[in-house]
């Protein structure tokens, strides 16, 4: 009767990201997606999948193989799923096949250089909300404000083209005006308008 093969799986986590590390005894090889762990791509993140090796030394992994599917996400979650799933597939192996304590030295190692090796991080992106520009900023308004010290001081001149029949007043909705006077653009009637930020009624 053939003997059963000692293998343990476990997954790791980074947001959308999820690599599953398949780890049996052999003799110390690493591969993701098919691949040695020493191509990951990029390059400039390799040595965060590296990190479990680094910290543990080779000699933890020698008698052991490890095969990585990982797939969502982006780069860098991808690394940092795959690096969680190494570290928690050998805890979990020396936990089932080797001895506790064993185990215990490997967890203690881990978490005192980075928690999140064995615990998924549950950071998230917030959404963006509706009304605003991002998750928390507020919209910003092109009102200004009537209590601030720059509300009726500034005075903006607005071109305005009525009926000379109808009231300036009662057609723009304004309570009170600095000055005005009509003139004639291209033989249209026209109020040339100064208005008084801090007289500005709004219904």
């Amino acid at each position: 009767m053939a003997s059963t093969v000692e293998s343990v799986q476990c997954f790791g986590r980074k947001k959308t990201a999820v690599a599953v590390t398949y780890c049996k005894r052999g003799r110390g090889l690493i591969k993701i997606n098919g691949c040695p762990i020493e191509l990951v791509e990029p390059e400039i993140l390799r040595y965060k999948a590296f990190e479990p090796i680094l910290l543990l030394g080779r000699h933890r992994f020698a008698n052991v193989d490890m095969r990585i599917r990982v797939r969502g996400g982006g780069f860098t979650s991808q690394i940092y799923a795959i690096r969680q799933s190494i570290a928690k597939a050998l805890v979990a192996y020396y936990q089932k096949y080797v001895d506790e304590q064993s185990k215990k030295e490997i967890k203690d190692i881990l978490i005192r250089y980075d928690r999140t090796l064995l615990v998924a991080d549950p950071r998230r992106c917030e959404p963006k909300k509706f009304g605003g520009r991002g998750a928390r900023s507020p919209a910003l308004s092109d009102v200004k404000d009537s209590s601030s010290p720059e509300a009726g001081v500034g005075v903006v001149a607005a071109l305005q083209f009525l009926p000379d029949d109808i009231s300036m007043e009662r057609s723009l909705g304004y309570d009170s005006f600095m000055s005005s006077r009509k003139i004639a653009i291209e033989g249209e009637s026209c109020w040339l308008i100064h208005l008084d930020f801090g007289s500005l009624m709004i219904d």
